[in-house]
Order: structure tokens, then sequence, then C-alpha cells
């Protein structure tokens, strides 16, 4: 036996041959040398007959090389996997086929505040804010219907769990089957939490609203540029020149100046530019929808921050109508004018 098994010991010897004679039998596996000096697993069965007054011992062998490699390369796949499980920064549940928690990443655990041994066991939904658990579990079950074995993930509708402190996070969810429809299916619970984006967006529209809420109750007329089109206009705006905020929406600034036959007065200034750090100002001649001319006081402020040659792509630009304050100022001159004439 020492001379084809590379894995036999004294302690091995003695094991075997205890088993041999208390029952009959040794099985196990071991590393056998070939001729040439090469090794390989293999499975041993050694077997007591006896016949008659004589007695055997029959040796039973199989290469089981390939298995090994194969549980090998299966046990290190098995680690990567828990590896990329508990690693990931995205919490994930494990569910059985009854939708109780058998494992839960790192990620999971801090994302809800518990520790794993807490939350085995438990059905996901439970842990989702009250007025989410009814629409959750109906969209479970419609999921459940079309979600394949082994495919791609499949999502539902942002939802709000509640941490073990009772505070509010919002997920986005993505449900994967493991295993086929035929046998006893698992599934993977996917947990992107997203709440500092979605308590970003909620401060946002309420910036944007206390935005508009001052725009409108402006009584200048005010526009927000982007490349010298506007993509905000308050209601005075639209009153000073006739058009809706669609329709102002997307207008190119510059299109104030043009006269209905397309041409810009050549005596009068333009627009004044959007330079850094500085608000510029001039009065100009604008024409709204009915094709009016129209003086108006128009200051453009930037804002980006952006270096001193560089031209800004944001500005906020305000328009207050000065015809009559011009009228009143040119009437005035014409008076003086005429004071000043001499008599007769």
């Amino acid at each position: 036996m020492g001379a084809i098994d590379a894995s036999l010991t004294e302690e091995r010897l003695a094991e075997m041959i205890e088993s041999l004679l208390g029952r009959g039998a040794f099985h196990g596996e071991a590393r056998y040398r070939t001729r040439l000096g090469s090794e390989f697993e293999v499975d041993v069965v050694l077997q007591r007959v006896e016949h008659g007054e004589r007695e055997f011992i029959f040796l039973l062998v199989r290469d089981i090389s390939d298995r090994k490699r194969i549980e090998v390369e299966l046990a290190e796949n098995a680690e990567r996997l828990a590896t990329i499980f508990n690693e990931s920064p995205v919490g994930i549940l494990q569910l059985d086929s009854s939708f109780r928690i058998r494992r839960a990443n790192r990620a999971a655990c801090a994302l809800l505040g518990h520790r794993e041994h807490d939350l085995l066991g438990r059905d996901p939904v439970r842990l989702m804010h009250p007025d989410d658990v009814v629409a959750s579990l109906k969209q479970r079950d419609r999921l459940m219907e079309v979600l394949p074995g082994g495919g791609s993930l499949v999502s539902e509708p942002d939802r709000r769990l509640l941490d073990r402190e009772g505070r509010t996070v919002w997920v986005k969810l993505g449900w994967r089957a493991l295993g086929s429809a035929d046998t006893a299916r698992r599934y993977l619970l996917v947990m992107e939490n997203f709440t500092d984006q979605k308590l970003f967006e909620g401060q946002l529209r309420a910036a944007l609203r206390e935005q508009q809420s001052l725009l409108e109750t402006m009584s200048t007329g005010v526009v927000k540029t982007l490349d010298g089109q506007i993509v905000l206009a308050n209601r005075e705006f639209g009153r000073m020149f006739g058009y809706s905020e669609t329709e102002a929406i997307g207008m190119s600034l510059w299109q104030l100046c043009l006269h209905r036959d397309g041409q810009a007065p050549e005596d009068v200034p333009g627009l004044p530019a959007v330079r850094p750090g500085l608000t510029t100002s001039a009065e100009v001649v604008l024409y709204g929808r009915d094709g009016r001319p129209r003086w108006c006081l128009v200051q453009a402020r930037p804002l980006d921050d952006v270096e001193a040659d560089a031209a800004p792509a944001e500005a906020i630009f305000t328009f207050q109508d000065v015809t009559e304050l011009r009228l009143q100022r040119e009437a005035g001159r014409a008076r003086r004018c005429r004071a000043a004439e001499p008599a007769g």
C-alpha cells in the first residue's frame, strides 16, 4: 500500500485496520501515486471477505480527480460570491420560496439598522412603511408571475422602508428569481438607497416653488437664460411682451430685439452683454408679439462662476418698461427747447 498510497501514514493505516477488524470494511479518500510518480485523488473502499478458512481483502479504487477539481472550483466560486454579496455597497436580501429572509448582507443591515440575525425569517414587506405595504404585496404577486428564473433584475416602483429607529428610507427595489419554475424558488431582493437624493429632490422642488412665487410677485419681467435661450420666465415678462410661459420657454432672447421685418434698429443699442461677476444694464427698444416697440431698462447678471475671458452660460435678465418715462423725458426736453427759443 505504501508504494501507491502517497497519503498513507501510520495513523491512517491503524485506522484502516481497526475499521476492517471492527466493521469488515473501510471507506475513505486518498492520494495515489502512478508508476511515473504523478499523484491523483481517489475514492478507496476496502472490504474484508471470508471464504471458507481463507480471508481476503478487496481493494476498490475510483479516480475522483475531476470531482475534486470541480469541488475546489465550486468552493472558490462560492467564496467569491460570498465576498461579492457581503461587500456589495447595495443592500441585498436572500429570500426563500416563502419570501422569508435567509441572508442579509452588510449594506442591507446598515440600511435597515438591524443585525443580520434580527432580520432572518422576516418578510421584507413587513419592514416597509405602512402606506406602501399593500401596494408592494400586490406588485410582488404580479412580479412573481412574470419573473424568470435566473433572469435579469425586475424592478418595482420606489418604496419606503422603516429602519430600526422608525426613520423613512427611500429605496429602489429589484427582484431576481434563483432556480427554475420546477423547483422551490429562492429570490434576491436588491435595495438601492436613494434617501439623500429623494430629500434633495424635495428641497429642490420647495426651492423652485419659492423661486417661482418670488418671480410671480415681482413687478418687473424676469427671465433665466441658458446660452441665450429662455428657460424660465415670470408672469410679468409674458404680460409685457405678449407671450405665454410655454411660448417663451426655448425662445432666443435676441428675438425681442427684432422688428416684424426681422431687422434690429441700427440706432438703438442691443441687449446688455453678460459679463462675469458684473451686473450690466442698458435702455433698449424691444418688440413683443404685437410688434409694438417698447423702451425697456434691461439688467443682466451671470449665474455661473466662470473665468474672466469666458462667456457665462446662465444668466438672469430683468425688464422694466420705461416707455412712459422716456416719453415724459422727451416731452420735457421738447418743452425746454421751445422755452429757450427767442420770442418773435
